[in-house]
């Protein structure tokens, strides 16, 4: 989620602006892939004697795809990232000429009174030292500035594709208008909060906003934790989209979870081997107190099968507590990761916007007035 970067888009700059959790912090270090999820072993199966769904087929993609915007907003995205590929690849190479002109001075410099005017005495070599040293000073002064406005361009594409996402999938669903910038984090104890993955130890995101949806307040995060993995170190248990809701109800402490069955991508959370599970079916499993089960109304459960994992949604989790609704949508590295050398698929972000209008949409069953 390979291919190399050409124009030196592997150049190693350093992004404070943007989380390191995610994949697509240094896009001109990567290099370009359809995934980038780390690969590492699935986890424990909640019932063993069942397989994950079917992963999709995949689609045969032209080694240069093109694809037709027939949204503005959508066509927006590609243009930004056109725009930020022209401008690094032209910043790119000014920095190659401007990089060896530097070295060949600083050498010249060196080389110069040392080979050709030994017999001058140790002044010109003195001077050859200073010039080469003042060269080098320069070099990495420039090289200092240029870091930072590669951070500004980075940052600058980052905030037109967030721009774009939010404004396709929340302005297109209803939203009037919504709050946050690319640079908004949650805390670890707002990540915990649902006690979904009690094993996490690092918690990564980004453009948290915050909106109103037919008179419920929500709120929406891209998110990545890492829980412990021994001797591979940190591995990833969570990546997607963390969206929270207000809603009406009053649970148990427990509360209700509601689990989506995914494909062979798909991150479970081990605390549902924890809980009691209330009863599943093919793709649905429920958890927690049998008194919260007068939640799921024929209303309520109608809804949840619209709820269809896919190579791109590769699984979700719904948490149920007093007050507030949490959703924890897996999602691939086609909706998470910016678009870099080949150009931007909106395939994608059309779906992703029907399934949030789906999951929206079941949040607002939680959050009817008594």
């Amino acid at each position: 989620m390979s291919e190399k970067q050409p124009e030196n888009l592997n150049e190693e700059v350093k992004q404070e602006e943007i989380d390191e959790d995610f994949a697509d912090a240094h896009p001109y270090e990567m290099e370009v892939k359809e995934e980038t999820k780390p690969v590492e072993e699935a986890p424990k199966p909640i019932e063993e004697d069942e397989e994950p769904l079917p992963d999709e087929p995949e689609e045969e993609e032209p080694e240069r795809p093109s694809y037709e915007y027939d949204d503005e907003i959508l066509s927006s995205i590609e243009t930004a990232r056109q725009e930020w590929v022209r401008k690094f690849k032209k910043r790119s190479r000014l920095k190659t000429i401007i990089s060896i002109v530097a070295l060949l001075v600083i050498l010249s410099a060196w080389l110069v009174p040392t080979l050709l005017i030994r017999n001058q005495g140790l002044i010109p070599m003195y001077i050859g030292l200073g010039a080469a040293f003042v060269g080098a000073i320069g070099l990495f002064v420039y090289n200092a500035i240029n870091r930072k406005k590669d951070q500004e361009l980075i940052h600058e594409y980052f905030v037109a594709y967030y721009k774009g996402i939010n404004d396709y999938a929340l302005l297109g669903n209803g939203v009037a208008s919504y709050e946050g910038k690319v640079e908004d984090k949650i805390t670890s104890e707002e990540f915990n909060e649902p006690g979904l993955f009690p094993e996490s130890k690092q918690i990564g995101s980004r453009c948290n906003i915050v909106f109103n949806y037919e008179g419920m307040d929500c709120a929406l995060v891209d998110a990545a934790a890492q829980k412990d993995g021994g001797k591979n170190g940190l591995t990833t248990c969570f990546v997607g989209k963390y969206l929270r809701t207000h809603n009406t109800l009053t649970t148990t402490e427990e509360g209700l979870t509601i689990y989506f069955r995914g494909n062979s991508r798909a991150l479970v959370p081990q605390s549902l081997n924890d809980k009691n599970l209330l009863e599943k079916t093919k793709y649905i499993r429920y958890y927690g107190d049998s008194a919260d089960k007068k939640l799921l109304t024929d209303k309520v459960r109608s809804a949840l099968k619209e709820i269809h994992t896919n190579k791109l949604l590769c699984d979700a989790t719904i948490v149920i507590k007093t007050g507030k609704t949490y959703f924890f949508l897996g999602y691939e590295d086609d909706i998470m990761v910016l678009p870099n050398e080949k150009p931007f698929n909106p395939k994608y972000v059309k779906e992703y916007k029907e399934q949030l209008k789906t999951f929206l949409d079941i949040a607002l069953l939680f959050n009817q007035e008594k």
